[in-house]
């Protein structure tokens, strides 16, 4: 069995980390906000090969006006249902990647 190489694992920690942050945003801290800036950051670090189609991703949910939704359970469903598609996206995202070097790793 062959060993990553120092950029591959590096990469691999670094998704690691960021992955534990997103999923931590999620259970623990109930913060769709958050979630969403670590699977951005997460799309950023893939090469722009490797990046999911985001033009299919409905925009980002904007907040209502007070009295359109007074405790935020729309905005927050919205939030939620973004997370959601979008950590669907990344996650399928990184898994072809890694798989993809790791095929390439294996060829060598």
């Amino acid at each position: 069995m062959k060993l990553l190489s120092a950029s591959s694992a590096l990469v691999a920690t670094a998704f690691s980390q960021l992955r534990n942050a997103y999923i931590s945003c999620i259970v623990n801290k109930n913060d769709p906000f958050n979630a969403t800036t670590m699977l951005f950051n997460m799309i950023a670090m893939l090469p722009p090969e490797s990046r999911p189609p985001l033009d299919e991703l409905a925009e980002e949910p904007s907040k209502k006006a007070f009295l359109d939704d007074v405790d935020d359970d729309t905005y927050m469903g919205e939030a939620w249902a973004y997370v959601r598609t979008l950590g669907y996206k990344v996650e399928e995202a990184v898994a072809k990647y890694v798989s993809n070097v790791q095929s390439r790793r294996s060829m060598t």
